[in-house]
């Protein structure tokens, strides 16, 4: 699991650094001009780690569909829990996402990468993905991960899942997610989980 993140991740900062352009109307276009925008605002000297948490936050909520992808990784228990239950762990899914990769930017060391192929989803309208090669070893060592952008319309792009080595960051989460809620009080249990562990590291979890 720390390997997949990791790889997402440094994938994730490798495309943000990329240079923008000037339309946004393909996938590949809009990652690069979101990225471009990102690393400019992540990586500016002299900004304290909570203006950073809540710039990523931001970030998170404008590039990624956060809805969505929180709906997918609860599955079943998502289609049962109450309008509470469903904003109290859109909360705490957030957080968790910004303490887990946010303390990951020290590792990006201005890795290459190029894009590739750009291919729509044979069953999901407006969805296509986006191949992104990045050398992730001191020997020229290639990591190859698709990124799943959703066309959502008057509201641009999406982000709603990523594969790395060929493993989906989504079903990864959901996996993990699921076998700790069949465990332990279900999505009341995941999302005091989830709560800890971002306000642990001084992330908040309430709007």
């Amino acid at each position: 699991m720390l390997r997949l993140y990791r790889v997402v991740f440094v994938c994730l900062i490798a495309a943000l650094a990329t240079p923008a352009t000037a339309a946004t109307s393909e996938p590949d276009a809009f990652l690069k001009d979101f990225a471009d925008r990102a690393i400019a605002s992540l990586t500016e000297e002299g900004v304290q780690d909570q203006q950073l948490a809540q710039r990523f936050g931001e970030l998170l909520e404008e590039g990624f569909d956060i809805p969505q992808i929180s709906q997918f990784v609860t599955a079943r228990y998502w289609r049962g829990a109450s309008d509470e239950q469903k904003e109290a762990f859109y909360n705490a899914f957030r957080g968790y996402l910004i303490q887990r990769f946010l303390p990951l930017f020290d590792e990006y060391k201005g890795q290459e990468f190029e894009t590739g192929q750009v291919r729509s989803d044979a069953g999901e309208e407006d969805v296509s993905w986006v191949t992104i090669e990045i050398d992730v070893g001191q020997s020229g060592q290639q990591a190859q991960t698709e990124w799943k952008v959703k066309n959502t319309g008057d509201s641009g792009f999406k982000i709603q899942d990523v594969k790395a080595e060929g493993t989906s960051m989504a079903i990864t989460l959901r996996d993990e997610f699921q076998t700790f809620m069949r465990r332990k009080g279900g999505l009341d249990g995941l999302i005091e989980a989830l709560q800890r562990q971002a306000e642990k590291a001084g992330v908040a979890t309430t709007n």
